[in-house]
């Protein structure tokens, strides 16, 4: 994946967003399986990653909270904290 963004191959790759983490996830990517893209397909259990996935994306959210709540923070790049 590395070497593909450092090509720009990714300028014309199609993209699955994550809701979760306000991430976009590439859905191709040369010399790279598809499967691995998305790490929910890395995990054999599926709810267990859902679980995970939603303690990781809250903590980040809470942090930011504590970290930064009452700042200034613009609420558009607040949105964009993973869990909200």
């Amino acid at each position: 994946m590395l070497h593909a963004a450092l090509e720009g191959e990714f300028e014309w790759a199609q993209y699955q967003e994550n809701i979760l983490f306000h991430v976009l996830v590439p859905k191709s990517c040369l010399g790279v399986p598809p499967g691995i893209l998305d790490p929910k397909n890395t995990w054999k259990d599926k709810k267990e990653y859902d679980k995970r996935a939603k303690k990781l994306a809250k903590d980040f959210s809470d942090y930011f909270d504590k970290t930064y709540n009452g700042k200034g923070i613009d609420k558009a790049i607040e949105k964009q904290c993973p869990g909200k």
